[in-house]
């Protein structure tokens, strides 16, 4: 069963695993992110997912530099000390999308991630108080079907044939069309979230 807290240490606590651990150890080493995570301007917390622990607080800063401040200006992306943070925004709902990696990496499919994981998200959100642990699986198809799309691309360029600009620089977006095999079984395991809403 999940338990959940809000704004102040958020906390989603399923945990389902892989039946074969050598699934955990590959879907672990596919992605380039560190966290995502999705609440709400409220302060609360409704899911999210941690691959590798976050160092110096980068999602308080997130939160008080661009959320409370304002202080990013137009294009959604944050870099504060050796993370870059991007996000998506729904308003009219209050909920937050943010994804983070080290900024020394390059990925390419953030952006499509982070807004097929909103479309996918805001078709089954209810209320602050619902239990959304269900959603991993949702989040683990979006996200292979990312890093899928993009290795196409990837294999495409080192072949010299013509690759989709869009994956170039991570400022693209994927066409929604593009479909692919997903592991039915891999599921993931939630871990804590950062106490980075309380100024919210």
């Amino acid at each position: 069963r999940n338990s959940r807290r809000g704004a102040g240490g958020g906390v989603l606590g399923s945990r389902r695993f892989f039946s074969d651990p050598s699934r955990v150890r590959a879907f672990a080493a596919a992605t380039m992110l560190d966290y995502f995570t999705i609440f709400t301007l409220g302060g609360d917390v409704l899911w999210s997912y941690e691959w590798n622990a976050l160092i110096d607080s980068p999602i308080n800063a997130f939160v008080e530099q661009c959320l409370i401040e304002q202080s990013h200006g137009t294009r959604k992306k944050f870099t504060y000390k050796s993370y870059t943070i991007k996000w998506e925004q729904n308003n009219e709902l209050g909920l937050v999308f943010v994804a983070v990696h080290r900024s020394m990496l390059t990925v390419p499919y953030v952006e499509n991630l982070l807004r097929l994981v909103r479309n996918r998200f805001e078709y089954v959100f209810r209320d602050a108080q619902a239990d959304y642990g269900e959603f991993s699986e949702t989040f683990q198809e979006v996200l292979a079907r990312c890093e899928a799309e993009q290795a196409t691309t990837t294999r495409g360029g080192s072949d010299g044939s013509e690759t989709d600009e869009s994956g170039g620089d991570g400022d693209g977006e994927d066409d929604d069309s593009a479909s692919f095999d997903i592991e039915k079984d891999a599921v993931m395991v939630e871990r804590p979230v950062e106490d980075a809403l309380e100024g919210l």
